[in-house]
Order: structure tokens, then C-alpha cells, then sequence
């Protein structure tokens, strides 16, 4: 379902950037398309694009802890780092006047939470994952039905209309936990197989709901949209994951930029669509959709071609975009702080005893 773990760790991100630039471009289609006529059917994009980036957390946290460069208290860091810029990012973003609803604050907390959660066997995350997906739907209609005043905490776990974390939790599972089974020897033979089965069923529950056999709203939370979006990412995942390690490297290169600018491209585009209502009473449409996919597209090699100048290495911690870079910087500096930190308090320790 990913590269396998024998590829070098840029082979292995090319797979997960690949999988997250089809969440950026699946985001346009779901904020921006009309769902009209034949665009109709580009409504899968309502259950893949949210839960798809909460797989790419899922699985980017997997790769991080079983790095051989792993560095627990650096880890730490960029963990902490990357939660608290995605939840202030999520809150400032409200404030604009866009008609999306900002998920960066529940990807934020999710980020936060999948740390102590990916150290934990395999067992015991199929035991979460299996008892999130049995139990939060559930509480969540519970809670829906219930007309009672409920606290913000409540609101970011269970009953947020679009948004719920023991939802992103489930696929951020997932996506440890196909991670963990490409690397294990039994496991990656039956890997595809998997893969096939997510597809199957993710297919077979979008024909039904295509021929209204069964309702499933997106965003619901139900355990039938549960179930859907989580074979879609696992689908996704696959099939992306393939085509990055399997195509020539220049036909998949855009996707994987795009996706390493995912941050940068989503703050962009909440300034765009605040823009669009502006002069306009929705943003919706054909042409706001299009201008979004292309614009990032430009805006992902204008910036790679400026890196190249300023910086003049391409593999600069800048490279990745404007936003990723600064996160980058920050996590850097504060590492930096603590190793120089955690000196004195070594050597004044050493001294004591």
C-alpha cells in the first residue's frame, strides 16, 4: 500500500507527498465544484478529501517513528511544532470570510494525538481503531440528537457538523497500520490484496449511493461513511502509492510537489475563496475550481525555481514551500535551544554525582 521498506526514505515520502497532493486537489474539487450535471460524480471528493489527510498524518507518523534517523526528543519537537502551527493557522483562518469549513484545527490535534498512539503494538491499534469505528458513531448520533448545550471539546471529538476526531482518528489508524503491514513479511503479501478489497467495497458503496440503494451522506459520521471514506484512503493510498514508485518519476513529480506544499496551498486557498465571496455570492464554480488547481501548479514551480536561486540547492529546508519552511525553521531553532539547553544541564549532573 506504500513503498516498500527497503526503498531509500525519498522513495518512501515520494509515495506519501504523492497521496497528499491528491488531497489537495481532491480539497479543490469538494470546496469548489458545483456537484452539478456531470460534475456530479467528482462528489466522491466530499468523503476522500478530509479523511485522506488524516491517513497521510497517520502515515507519516508510522514512518517518522520507525525512522533508523529517528531522534525521540527532536520528534517531540517537530511534533508539537507542527500540531500548534496547523491548530493557530486553523483559528486565524476562520476569521477570513471563506465559505470552507477550516479542518486544520482537528488535523492539528490528531497530529498532536498519534504520537503516544503509534507507539503502541499493533494489537492494541487495531483494538483502538476497531473500537472508534464500533463506538464513535454511535455516540456521535447520540450526542447530535441530544438537545443540550455541549462543550467545545465535545463539539472537536463527536458533533461538529462536518468534522469529527474519533472519525480522523480511525483513518489515521488505518494508515499506521498499513504502513506496519507492507513491512511486515507476511503482511506485504497480503497487502494488495487489501488494497483490492478497499477498492471493491469503496466502489460498491458509491454505486449504491450513485442509485440511491442506500443513503449516505457525507459528513455524516455514520458507520456506512465511516466505512467508505476509510476504503477510499486505503484505495487512494494504494493506487497513488504504486503510480510513485511505478511510473517514470517526471509524470508523478508535480503531484508530489504539490502535495509537499500542502500547508501553504490550503491557507492559499481560503485567502482565495474569501476573495471570490467577496465579489461574488459563492465560490463555487467551474472556473473557481479550475483557476485553484492551476494556480497551484504555478505557484508550486515558481517557488521551487526561486529556492533554486536564493538558496541554490534545491533540497534546502525551503524547499518544500513558504509555510513548510518556516515550520521547519522553527522546529530547527527550538531543537537547537534544547540541545544547547540540555548541556549544562548534562554536564552539571555529571558533576553532582
Amino acid at each position: 500500500m506504500v513503498a516498500p521498506v527497503e526503498d531509500s526514505p525519498q522513495h518512501r515520502l515520494r509515495g506519501v507527498d504523492a497521496t497528499r497532493g491528491v488531497a489537495v486537489l481532491s480539497m479543490y474539487v469538494a470546496h469548489f465544484s458545483t456537484g452539478e450535471g456531470v460534475l456530479k460524480a467528482l462528489e466522491v471528493s466530499e468523503y476522500l478529501t478530509a479523511a485522506l489527510f488524516s491517513t497521510v498524518i497517520g502515515v507519516g507518523a508510522e514512518l517518522a517513528r520507525s525512522s533508523p534517523h529517528r531522534d525521540g526528543p527532536r520528534d517531540l519537537v517537530s511534533v508539537v511544532v507542527r500540531a500548534a502551527a496547523l491548530v493557530l493557522l486553523g483559528l486565524w483562518l476562520v476569521t477570513f470570510g471563506s465559505q470552507i469549513l477550516v479542518v486544520l484545527v482537528w488535523l492539528g490535534v490528531l497530529t498532536l494525538v498519534m504520537y503516544p498512539l503509534v507507539r503502541l503494538p499493533s494489537v492494541l491499534l487495531v483494538a483502538v481503531a476497531g473500537a472508534a469505528f464500533a463506538v464513535g458513531p454511535v455516540v456521535r448520533a447520540d450526542l447530535l440528537g441530544a438537545a443540550v448545550p455541549r462543550a467545545w471539546l465535545v463539539d472537536l471529538t463527536f458533533t461538529h457538523p462536518a468534522y469529527w476526531l474519533v472519525g480522523f482518528l480511525v483513518h489515521a489508524l488505518t494508515g499506521v497500520l498499513a504502513v506496519r503491514m507492507v513491512r511486515h513479511p507476511r503482511g506485504r503479501g497480503l497487502a494488495p490484496w487489501a488494497a483490492l478489497l478497499s477498492v471493491v467495497v469503496a466502489v460498491g458503496l458509491l454505486a449504491a449511493i450513485t442509485l440511491d440503494d442506500v443513503d449516505v451522506p457525507a459528513y455524516s459520521g455514520t458507520h456506512l461513511e465511516l466505512l467508505l471514506t476509510t476504503c477510499l484512503c486505503l484505495a487512494t493510498l494504494a493506487l497513488v502509492s504504486w503510480a510513485a514508485h511505478t511510473l517514470p518519476p517526471k509524470l508523478t513529480l508535480p503531484l508530489v510537489w504539490v502535495g509537499e506544499m500542502a500547508l501553504t496551498l490550503y491557507v492559499l486557498q481560503i485567502v482565495f475563496s474569501a476573495w471570490v465571496v467577496g465579489i461574488r455570492p459563492t465560490d463555487n464554480g467551474v472556473d473557481v475550481m479550475v483557476a485553484a488547481v492551476l494556480a497551484s501548479l504555478l505557484i508550486v514551480l515558481a517557488w521551487r525555481a526561486v529556492v533554486r536561486l536564493v538558496a541554490n540547492d534545491v533540497r534546502s529546508g525551503w524547499r518544500r514551500g513558504p509555510l513548510e519552511g518556516l515550520v521547519a525553521a522553527v522546529i530547527t531553532l527550538l531543537d537547537r535551544l534544547r540541545g544547547t539547553m540540555a548541556g549544562p544541564i548534562r554536564r552539571t549532573s555529571e558533576s553532582a554525582t
